[in-house]
């Protein structure tokens, strides 16, 4: 309002900066908050065995879903009931969000071949951040964790209830006596903590208590992190705004980092030959060169390109 009417901001100081007394209250409510309890990220051999947790129908639903929102590093909110949901700015997704797509041909959503898709395509409608209408792609993997594979049988499994089509939730399953049911957060916090449980505190070296709906958002991209992908690419796929998501992992990488002194030091050698790396690099500048010279190159394969993609603005078509 104040700028609306021509005025300055009156939290901001002549240099536009917020002004001093506002950032010392700020950081004195900082200070009195109590310390947060972040949920740990899980290993991907918690989501292969959860597997063995899954004879009923209802933890079959659920491993298919922690292992699909795992790709996506879904909110808790985006594929399970949670409380409050009617308030929150997240809708819960639907049939209808998915597509999935086989040599470029858009695949009918009732076909019981969707797990053997090229990829699947998730539009997000609404989310807490603001964002609409966003989209995100993963492609088949071919191993035990494969995107299209569990998102296919989920919806497969979710069609063949009565009743059902491509407005219903991907939360809904029938129980064993035929009975409507959506799957909840506490669900999915029994399960990820029995699997836990089966594997051992011990050998995963987490506490059991913070095991959460969170661990799942938080294993994706802890998994990238380790894996080199660039922070802007996390971002950008768990559809992050800022670099929020390093506060949920820090903790846990610098955990794993307590024996990286250890390995710095274990190699070969001790010593660089500097001759020999200076030679390397100016060969490496000399190949460089050619490259963009047009100069004839020994290998024209392209290179595997990486399997996650995103498009703003609405569905693939």
């Amino acid at each position: 309002m104040f700028r609306l009417n021509g005025f300055g901001d009156p939290g901001a100081d002549s240099s536009g900066k917020t002004a001093l007394k506002i950032t010392r209250i700020l950081n004195s409510y900082e200070k009195e908050d109590p310390n947060t309890t972040n949920q740990c990220a899980l290993p991907v051999i918690i989501f292969k065995y959860m597997k063995l947790n899954c004879a009923s129908r209802k933890n079959k639903h659920l491993g298919l879903l922690a292992r699909g929102a795992l790709f996506f590093g879904m909110r808790s909110c985006e594929y399970l009931k949670t409380h409050n949901a009617a308030n929150k700015q997240t809708k819960l997704l639907c049939i209808r969000n998915f597509q999935f797509m086989k040599k470029n041909i858009k695949m009918n959503i009732s076909s019981h071949n969707l797990p053997r898709a090229d990829f699947v395509a998730i539009t997000f409608e609404s989310q807490k951040n603001g964002s609409k209408q966003q989209t995100i792609v993963q492609h088949r993997t071919d191993k035990f964790l494969c995107p299209v594979n569990h998102w296919g049988n989920l919806i497969i499994l979710i069609l063949s209830y009565r009743g059902t089509d491509t407005n219903t939730p991907i939360n809904f399953f029938r129980n064993e006596n035929g009975s409507p049911q959506y799957i909840s957060a506490e669900d999915m916090i029994r399960l990820l903590r029995l699997t836990c449980s089966s594997v051992g505190e011990d050998k995963l070296g987490i506490d059991i208590k913070r095991v959460g709906t969170h661990s799942i958002r938080t294993s994706f991209s802890m998994q990238l992190h380790l894996s080199g992908v660039k922070d802007v690419i996390i971002m950008t796929m768990g559809r992050w705004k800022s670099l929020s998501f390093l506060k949920y992992i820090r903790p846990q990488i610098q955990e794993f980092s307590s024996n990286l002194s250890t390995l710095m030091l274990s190699g070969s050698s001790l010593h660089f030959n500097v001759a020999h790396t200076r030679k390397n690099l100016v060969q490496t500048q000399v190949t460089q060169n050619n490259n963009q010279t047009g100069y004839p190159h020994e290998d024209h394969t392209p290179q595997h390109t990486t399997s996650m993609a995103i498009t703003s603005g609405g569905p693939l078509v």
